[in-house]
C-alpha cells in the first residue's frame, strides 16, 4: 500500500499542484497508514506537510486542518515529544470545539490532552479534560442509531476515556 500512496501523491502533485487539498488528503492518509505500522518518523513528515497545506488552503479553523492537527499530535506523542504533541492536540480541541464537527474526534483530542497532562502531573486538568470528553461521547449515545449494539459500539470505541477517568480517580483515592 505504501507504493500506491507514493504513486498517488506523485500523480496528485503533478496534476493538481503541490499545495492542492487532495495532496494534503493523500499525505494525511499515508501518514495514518505509516503510523499503524510504527513508522512514526515518516508519518511525521507527511503530517507536517498535510497540515501546512490545509492551513494555507483552509485556515486553522477548518475540520480537515483540525483532524490533521490531531493526527500530528498523536504522532508527536508516539515519537516522545509531549510538549509539541500537547500544542497540536490543544489546537485541534479548540478548532473542533468551535466547529462542532466530528464530535468523536473532539473527544479523542480531549483524551489525548488528558493523557499528556496527567503524564506531566496536572491531574486536575486531566480530569476536567476526561470529563469533557466523556460528556461528548455520552451526548452522542442517544443520537447513535441502530439500537443497543450501535450505542455499545460507540462507548467501546471510547472505552479508554472511561478507563482513564476511573484510573485517575482511583489513583486520587476518589473511587471506592
Amino acid at each position: 500500500s505504501e507504493a500506491l500512496f507514493t504513486r498517488a501523491l506523485s500523480v496528485a502533485e503533478k496534476s493538481s499542484g503541490p499545495e492542492h487539498p487532495i495532496v494534503a488528503q493523500i499525505a494525511h492518509d499515508q501518514a495514518r497508514a505509516l503510523m499503524s505500522r510504527g513508522r512514526i518518523a515518516a508519518a511525521l513528515l507527511l503530517l507536517q506537510r498535510a497540515l501546512a497545506i490545509r492551513t494555507l488552503v483552509f485556515g486553522a479553523e477548518h475540520f480537515d486542518t483540525a483532524l490533521t492537527e490531531l493526527e500530528l499530535a498523536k504522532a508527536l506523542r508516539a515519537s516522545g515529544k509531549p510538549v509539541e504533541s500537547r500544542t497540536h492536540a490543544a489546537t485541534a480541541v479548540n478548532a473542533l470545539a468551535i466547529l462542532r464537527a466530528y464530535p468523536e474526534s473532539h473527544a479523542d483530542a480531549l483524551g489525548l490532552l488528558a493523557e499528556l497532562d496527567r503524564a506531566k502531573g496536572d491531574r486536575a486538568l486531566a480530569e476536567r479534560e476526561l470529563r469533557a470528553a466523556i460528556e461528548i461521547v455520552e451526548g452522542l449515545r442517544p443520537e447513535s442509531g441502530g439500537g443497543e449494539r450501535a450505542r455499545a459500539e460507540l462507548v467501546a470505541r471510547h472505552a479508554s476515556l472511561y478507563a482513564g477517568l476511573a484510573g485517575l480517580l482511583a489513583s486520587n483515592g476518589d473511587v471506592a
